[in-house]
This record gives structure tokens, C-alpha cells and sequence, in this order.
């Protein structure tokens, strides 16, 4: 199997964030200033890698968020190390966001410096790469993420070398999708088409 071309960007291993990683050291603020926030940020994220590594077979490999006057948003990017339709992308997206918004709310020492509560996904970030066959008729996701209310699921284009969104939905209709599948339906493999060719 081939690892995908877009997690290159991103390749960044890691076993837990550090403080150091979300306020580097000198940019903004000097080691004695960094805020408390930072903490329950690490706290927050170093729980939800290891539950997603558990639950879902997710690995983290980049970290990201806006936490400079107070926590705008926090963001996780995972890699599956299997091929996904678009079903189980979404799947996997939704309960994986569901539960890391979940997990930022009952953390009761965060709250006061949140930039919103209850805490929304507009400000939990989390977006999913994954692999492919190195042979295979099938149209697998290769990156999934949630942009402004909306799931958008993307495949790498050899040709073209860059990543071509091939579909996008409303998150709540994702979400919809979701809880009302059955468990024996969640992985279950099934074509999805190829997108078709536009002129240019």
C-alpha cells in the first residue's frame, strides 16, 4: 500500500503535544508567560490522540489551533493507515469530531478561556488522511476535513499531482447519515464513482 502524497505537508510524528509546540518559545510569549490554557490545551489533545488511536485507528501527525488571547480553535490532523470509502470517511470524521468537542466541554478548567461555550466544531479541527491500493478500480478518500459547517472529501490526482475534492456536504447532514447507520453498515465497502472530467 501507498501512503498519500498529502500527508507529506504535515508529516509530523508526535506522542503528545507540548506546550512548546502550540506557543513557541520566544514568538510570542516568554517561557515564564505562557498562559495556563496552553496546559489544559495539551491535556485536552493528548487525551483525544491516544482515545482515537484506541477507537478508531487513527494516528496523529500534526497539531494546530489559534490560542494566542484565548482558545479560538484546536486542531488535530490524523492518518489511518487503510483505505476508506467516502461511508466510512464520513463516519469516521463525524463520531471522531463529535467526541473531541465532547471532551474540550467537560473540561471544566478550559471554559473561561474558551472563545465560545459550549464549544462548537467551527472550533475543534480535526481532518483525516488516508491510503490507497497501489492497484484498484475503486475510488477511495484520501483527506477528509470540515471547513465552515461542511464535510469536503478529496482524492489525490496523479496526473494533476494535487488533491481534487470529489465530494462536500452540509456537516449536519453528515451527521444525520451517520447516527442512523447500523453498526454491521458503518464498514462496509462500496463503490463510489469517479468524479467526472471537467473541460479546460
Amino acid at each position: 500500500m501507498l501512503r498519500n502524497k498529502n500527508t507529506i505537508w504535515f508529516a509530523v510524528s508526535i506522542f503528545c503535544i507540548t506546550s512548546s509546540m502550540l506557543f513557541p518559545s520566544g514568538e510570542y510569549f516568554d517561557e515564564e508567560e505562557i498562559p495556563i490554557y496552553s496546559d489544559y490545551c495539551d491535556d485536552i489533545s493528548c487525551t483525544f490522540i491516544e482515545r482515537a488511536r484506541k477507537k478508531w485507528g487513527l494516528i496523529c501527525e500534526g497539531i494546530g489551533g489559534g490560542c494566542i488571547d484565548q482558545v479560538n480553535s484546536i486542531g488535530l490532523k490524523f492518518n489511518k493507515d487503510e483505505v476508506c470509502t467516502l461511508e466510512q470517511a464520513r463516519a469516521i470524521l463525524v463520531e471522531s469530531n463529535e467526541e473531541f468537542v465532547a471532551l474540550i466541554n467537560s473540561h471544566k478548567l478550559i471554559r473561561p478561556f474558551l472563545s465560545h461555550y459550549p464549544y462548537t466544531k467551527t472550533g475543534a479541527k480535526l481532518s483525516v488522511s488516508f491510503v490507497r491500493p497501489s492497484k484498484t478500480s475503486r475510488k477511495a478518500i484520501d483527506y477528509a476535513f470540515i471547513v465552515r459547517e461542511t464535510i469536503h472529501y478529496s482524492y489525490y490526482n496523479i496526473e494533476k499531482q494535487k488533491l481534487i475534492i470529489m465530494n462536500e456536504e452540509p456537516y449536519k447532514e453528515a451527521k444525520k447519515i451517520v447516527e442512523n447507520l447500523k453498526d454491521n453498515d458503518l464498514f462496509q465497502i462500496s463503490e463510489v464513482e469517479e468524479p467526472e472530467k471537467t473541460q479546460t
